[in-house]
């Protein structure tokens, strides 16, 4: 409660305030003289409440004037109840797309046998299928003793950036903002750079094991990295981090980036441990066998080892195939290879010259695949003709054939 005198006193402050400042800051200043007047009281002095956005809270403050408030506060009223709705709608819609593509993806491995291969497709053109690598040594981790699919991981991280980033448009109240409610903001919009940093610095690591180790073309792993990529470039290009928290916000956006690097270099080696003790005669386990054998050595690697035999059908077109002067050129990596050679059968291929065209593959012949111009793996080249892509037997005894007119 001000007395008569504090108050005269207050009244003739503000007016010197108007004399003498500059026209934003005298505006500002008759505001609060026209308040002061308006509210003084005859016998009492007078008495000013100020309410904040939240009804049930009131202070009992002196007239709403800089000379009085507290940089908080200032700060705090001066805020929207939602930073950048705009940008917050745009990181929701891609991170949502992220979610369906994850959620898909996830389904089609735990919940749909043959997903995985109906979703890829079979066809021979390197690097057209991307089942070696959905259902690959990498395509998941092992945690409390379950293998859990990167999908499903990705699922959680899309969905908890979707959620930071369209819940706080729900506040309806857009005019003014509490103390509590801007820390709150504050805290939503790190944890938010702290998700998208997660995404783009594991899709990073991803991107380097798809092209690095596994050599191949995944479409769905590519499009899932572009999304992450782009919510990680949102984050740190904008004013997401309020300024007075900018230290916080990098300490936790390099604990983020942190984290995320010793969870995929623990999927990284939890992979090359189960290559290494994988033992059944399907694609899946030569291909765990070949990936695992990159931590220990960068050339020289061996093609998966044949396991099928050759049927007489199969042991007829070989010979035919050799007298055609055919060869078939690959690459150790490539899972349409080693199945065309799962087709032909362990005999068949013995009678069929086979060309490594990787570099680090063992007796590569890099530079004969580049002077042939071999579009892909497999190519087979028969009668000095190429015929790019994955053939079925039928396919090889029409071309056999084609030849023999």
């Amino acid at each position: 409660m001000l007395t008569r005198a504090r108050s005269r006193a207050f009244i003739l402050q503000a007016s010197k305030m108007v004399k003498r400042r500059p026209l934003p800051a005298a505006a500002a200043a008759a505001a609060t003289l026209a308040l002061a007047l308006s509210n003084v009281q005859t016998a009492q002095g007078f008495q000013v409440s100020r309410h904040y956005a939240s009804p049930s809270l009131t202070r009992q403050l002196p007239p709403t004037s800089p000379l009085f408030m507290s940089a908080d506060e200032s700060e705090a009223d001066s805020q929207p109840a939602c930073w950048n709705p705009d940008l917050r709608k745009t990181i929701g819609a891609i991170s949502a797309a992220g979610m369906a593509e994850t959620a898909y993806l996830t389904y089609a491995k735990l919940f749909s046998p043959g997903g995985v291969a109906a979703l890829c497709g079979t066809d021979g053109q390197a690097g057209a299928g991307c089942g070696s690598v959905l259902e690959g040594p990498y395509a998941s981790i092992s945690l409390f003793g379950a293998d859990i699919p990167l999908s499903a991981l990705g699922f959680a991280a899309y969905t908890t950036t979707t959620g930071l980033a369209l819940l706080p448009l729900l506040n309806k109240n857009s005019d003014t903002i509490t103390v509590d409610e801007a820390e709150l903001d504050s805290t939503n919009r790190i944890a938010l750079l702290a998700a998208t940093t997660c995404l783009i610095t594991f899709s990073s690591f991803l991107m380097s094991i798809l092209f690095g180790v596994l050599h191949a073309t995944c479409p769905f792993c590519i499009a899932s990295a572009s999304l992450s990529a782009t919510l990680g470039i949102l984050s740190w290009t904008s004013d997401m981090v309020p300024p007075a928290s900018n230290k916080t916000g990098a300490q936790v956006g390099l604990a983020s980036f942190g984290a995320t690097t010793a969870l995929t270099l623990t999927l990284f080696f939890n992979a090359g441990d189960y290559a290494a003790n994988a033992n059944v005669d399907t694609f899946s386990s030569t291909l765990v066998a070949s990936t695992a054998k990159v931590q220990k050595q960068t050339k020289d690697f061996p093609p998966p080892q044949v396991m099928t035999h050759s049927s007489d059908r199969a042991l007829l077109l070989a010979a035919d195939l050799s007298r055609l002067d055919a060869r078939m050129f690959g690459a150790y990596w490539c899972s349409h290879c080693y199945e065309q050679k799962e087709r032909m059968g362990l005999e068949a291929m013995k009678k069929i010259p086979y060309i490594e065209c990787s570099k680090e593959g063992l007796n590569s012949q890099n530079s004969l695949c580049r002077d042939r111009d071999v579009p892909g793996y497999p190519t087979w080249e028969i009668n000095g003709q190429l015929f790019p892509g994955e053939q079925e037997l039928d396919e090889l005894e029409d071309i056999v054939k084609s030849f023999k007119k």
